[in-house]
Formats: C-alpha cells, sequence, structure tokens
C-alpha cells in the first residue's frame, strides 16, 4: 500500500482534497501493484480512490480527462516487493561485496518493472504467468535482457537456474509480444567467449529487429571474486580481439540492417589500449549506462562546450578524483582546462584497493579508495 509523498500544487487531487501522508489502498476497488499498475488504474476518465487516513477509510470519485494527471507523487515505484534474483551466477558482483556493508549493496533484484522504468538487466528466470499477462497487457517494452550466451548448457552453467536454458524461447515469446529488447553479454573467458560468443551473436540476430542492441562487457573481478572464482580475468590480448571482432560484426549489420546494432563497452577498448571509437560507433548510445560510449559521449560534450569557455577566470583551485581507466583521457582534457588563466586543478588517480586494483572504473571508488590517492600533477 503506496504512502503519498506529495501532490502537485493545483492538481486535481489537490483540489479533491487528497494529503501527503494519505495511503492509497486501492483503485477502482484493485490493489495497486506498482507505479505502471498506477498509471493504468488512473487513465479512465472515473477513478475511485481508497484512501486511508489516521486509520479511517475514505472514498474520493474523481472525474478527469484521460490525458490529466492526479498530481500524486510516491516515494517508491514499486508498491508490493521487488522480485528478488533466483540465479547464482558464477560472476555476480553482489556475492563478490565483502561483509559488512549496508544492507541495500546485497540486494539482487531481477524485476522486470525496473527494467522497463530504470534499464536494470534481467534473466527472465523468474517469471511468471501473471508477469507474462502484465507484459502483454501493458505492452512493457523495452526490457533489457542479461543473455549472456544462448547455448542453454553454459547459459546454465553460468546461471545456476534450470530456467536459463529456456533464453530463446523466452526472448521468442517476447518477440511474439511485440516486446523490444537490448541484451547484454557479459564475456567470461574460455566459458562464453570465442565460438560460443560468435553463435549467441547470430542467434540473437533472428530477434531483430524486436532485438534493439547488443552490448558486449567484460566480467567484472573484485579481489574476492579473484581469489574464489574459476573465471579468467579479461586480458589485453582477449580485450583486443572482441574489440576487433565488434568491429567486424558492425560493417557487417551496417550492410544488412543499416545499423552497427553491437558495441563492444568501453572498458573493452581501454583495456586493449585502443583509440576511443567515434561517434558514429555508438549511434544513439543506446547502452551508455551499461558503460558504452561513456568515454566518447564526455570528450566529445566537453569539446563542444569548451568552444565557450572564457580566456580568464577569478581565481580559483579545483581537485578532481578520478580512477586509473579514465585518468588518461581526464589528462587531456585538462590541458585545455589548464589553459584558462586563474584556473588551478589538480588530478587525483585512485586505485582501488577497496574491490582489488582489477576493478579500475569511477562507479566503483569508495570512500576508503579516496583516502589513499596520490596527488598528480
Amino acid at each position: 500500500m503506496p504512502q503519498i509523498k506529495t501532490i502537485l500544487k493545483g492538481s486535481i487531487s489537490q483540489k479533491q482534497g487528497l494529503k501527503p501522508g494519505d495511503f492509497l489502498e486501492a483503485i477502482n476497488q484493485k490493489p495497486i501493484l506498482d507505479i505502471l499498475n498506477y498509471l493504468w488504474l488512473t487513465s479512465n476518465k472515473i477513478v475511485n480512490l481508497t484512501i486511508k487516513r489516521h486509520n479511517k477509510i475514505k472514498h474520493f470519485l474523481i472525474k478527469h480527462e484521460p490525458e490529466e494527471i492526479l498530481g500524486l507523487e510516491f516515494d517508491e515505484v514499486i508498491f508490493d516487493k521487488i522480485k528478488v534474483c533466483q540465479n547464482k551466477c558464477l560472476f555476480c558482483f553482489v556475492d563478490q561485496l565483502p561483509m559488512g556493508l549496508r544492507s541495500s549493496l546485497y540486494l539482487k533484484d531481477d524485476d522486470w518493472r525496473l527494467s522497463f522504468l530504470y534499464g536494470n538487466f534481467i534473466t527472465l528466470t523468474n517469471f511468471t504467468k501473471f508477469d507474462w499477462s502484465r507484459i502483454k497487457k501493458l505492452k512493457i517494452s523495452p526490457l533489457y535482457i542479461s543473455v549472456h550466451s544462448t547455448n542453454g548448457k553454459i547459459r546454465y552453467n553460468l546461471l545456476k537456474n534450470p530456467r536459463a536454458s529456456k533464453i530463446k524461447e523466452d526472448l521468442k515469446r517476447l518477440c511474439n509480444l511485440k516486446i523490444n529488447f537490448h541484451a547484454q553479454i557479459v564475456v567470461c573467458p574460455g566459458i562464453n567467449d570465442g565460438k560460443i560468443l560468435d553463435q549467441t551473436i547470430k542467434d540473437l540476430l533472428a530477434f531483430y529487429p524486436n532485438l534493439l542492441s547488443i552490448a558486449v562487457i567484460p566480467v567484472g573481478l573484485s579481489k574476492i571474486g579473484e581469489e574464489n572464482l574459476r573465471i579468467n580475468p579479461i586480458t589485453r590480448s582477449l580485450a583486443f580481439k572482441i574489440c576487433k571482432k565488434i568491429e567486424n560484426y558492425q560493417k557487417f549489420f551496417l550492410k544488412k540492417f543499416k545499423r552497427n546494432l553491437i558495441f563492444a563497452s568501453d572498458e573493452f577498448y581501454v583495456k586493449a589500449k585502443l583509440r576511443i571509437p567515434s561517434r558514429n560507433y555508438y549511434e544513439d548510445y543506446p547502452q551508455i549506462e551499461n558503460g558504452v560510449g561513456l568515454i566518447r559521449n564526455f570528450i566529445d560534450e566537453f569539446n563542444y562546450f569548451s568552444k565557450f569557455f572564457p580566456e580568464k577566470v577569478p581565481e580559483r583551485s579545483f581537485t578532481i578524483a578520478t580512477s586509473e581507466a579514465f585518468y588518461p583521457y581526464f589528462k587531456n582534457i585538462l590541458k585545455k582546462l589548464r589553459g584558462i588563466l586563474g584556473l588551478k586543478i589538480n588530478l587525483l588517480k585512485v586505485k582501488n584497493q577497496f574491490f582489488g586494483e582489477s576493478i579500475d572504473v569511477a562507479g566503483l571508488i569508495t570512500g576508503s579508495d579516496l583516502l589513499n590517492i596520490k596527488k598528480i600533477k
């Protein structure tokens, strides 16, 4: 039962007397499971809200146009329970965390609602008949799917869930419902790379045009994972091969579909010590939140806005901390910033000692790592 956090000023709900702190028990006598359910039920012209206020039930009958929002806002988007991952993935980063961190870091969600709303990746292994029916009814699209491999045995070994082997059947079912999806493949050397990776990519093409993009991502191994998991790390040689493989696939897809369709993550290019591709490589950045094109986008945006930089500013000093992976790119950018008179910038390179030095992305820098940084001039 969601609690109303705020009500938009001047909205129909405010005019009808609803208040922040009220609990929304039902809409048209139906319970509200999540924000999607809420939006669907409030799309009717006549809406009957069941409100609990100070342990008393009140009913509000609201008449509004379908395009007119009620103006209710909530703290959360899921009102029942987040669907928790039922897999035991071989490379799960949550399982590679040390003990004693805040509890929210150990939550492993596998919820299609968060996939649709925020781009979280799901595996399709815990779908119920009710989930499928809701996706069909609400036309939930696109979704973000962790595929990893279309080979049933290999995907089962990676996810440790018998339902994982049904990935091609599940993707076909999504396509039959006219649901589009983005796919990711986390590469684990010796398990799903090489010919297995090629077959996965070819199998995924059968779902085009419902298939919107494919991102190929390196497995992340913390120092706990390096010690306990039977997974080889990504080498520079393998990263180079994968980057070139993806570029060759792009050439083929560009001829066949007029689209690149597949992308290697920034981490592969950094690891291979290759030049970051141009803007055209990434199309409209369909998986930028997955680390695909972040560096190129940052560089291009900086270059654009640098045209408007002043020649001189009041004397100011800044300190910027970044990861080892991004440091070389930031260093080049600072050359332009340091040309501005009055501006002093110190760049700090951060080694990730908390998770291990193989984790070199800025998003996983911790407070303890910041305490160990050294000043770079």
